[in-house]
């Protein structure tokens, strides 16, 4: 069953991660604090490094990998606009308003 404090939650953990290094290099800028700023830029470029492998796969420029914050948040964006038209007993495909009910029932009857 759908637990909703389930999807919340990794949503707020998803953007608190995506975003964090770049907030900690912003405020390290903002109070001078240079330990802050090298810990947000280190941050920043892991997480540019871990994109390298599907920049690479996909060939993609490799400044591409500090874009991942907006992909996620986009990514989160996207999911929740599902979450919250399914949990309104609605399913939204090519314009299309479909009901949760009827979507559900003719996927079990296709199993």
């Amino acid at each position: 069953e759908y637990q909703p404090h389930k999807y919340v939650t990794g949503a707020i953990i998803a953007l608190i991660l995506a975003w964090a290094p770049w907030v900690a290099a912003g405020l390290g800028l903002v109070e001078g604090r240079s330990p802050t700023i090298a810990l947000g830029i280190w941050g920043t470029l892991a997480q540019a490094v871990a994109t390298v492998p599907i920049l690479v796969f996909l060939r993609l420029p490799y400044w591409y990998g500090l874009t991942l914050p907006a992909g996620i948040s986009a990514y989160v964006a996207i999911a929740t606009s599902s979450v919250w038209h399914h949990h309104r007993g609605r399913i939204l495909w090519k314009d299309r308003a479909i009901s949760a009910k009827v979507a559900e029932s003719s996927s079990r009857t296709e199993r």
